[in-house]
């Protein structure tokens, strides 16, 4: 049980963050629809993902664990489909500068932006992971 409650805390913890930094990713009905989406990501992240990398595990070891990544974009795509209070849209963004590092501001559509959701989520859940071993 604890190992589920610490499971749910960090995907919780991981979409309020990716719902604070991108405008074009959000859920409706607050924190009652942070919890739910949260639940839905959790149930597809910890129970069904284990199972689509065991028959995508010779994807995997052929394209590096690349393929991985990929599926998790699906599987934040099929979570947005699934809970209905979770929103992808059109986002501008706004660029910035970091010393000699620039990056012009771009309009990023649906899909993009469901590509950097998926893979900021992907990030901060396997880094509060790991911090919580």
């Amino acid at each position: 049980m604890r190992y589920f409650l610490k499971k749910y805390f960090i995907v919780t913890v991981a979409i309020f963050a990716v719902k604070q930094f991108m405008p074009g990713f959000t859920i409706t009905d607050d924190w009652n629809g942070l919890f739910y989406a949260s639940l839905i990501l959790g149930i597809l992240i910890f129970i069904a993902k284990p199972f689509i990398d065991l028959v995508t595990l010779p994807i995997n070891i052929l394209s590096l664990n690349l393929f991985s990544w990929l599926m998790n974009i699906a599987i934040v795509y099929i979570w947005s489909l699934i809970a209905g209070n979770v929103k992808f849209s059109v986002w501008d963004f706004p660029g910035f500068v970091i010393g000699p590092v620039s990056i012009s501001p771009f309009p990023m559509e649906k899909w993009q932006v469901i590509i950097v959701s998926g893979i900021i989520l992907t990030l901060i859940i396997r880094i509060l992971d790991t911090i919580l071993k």
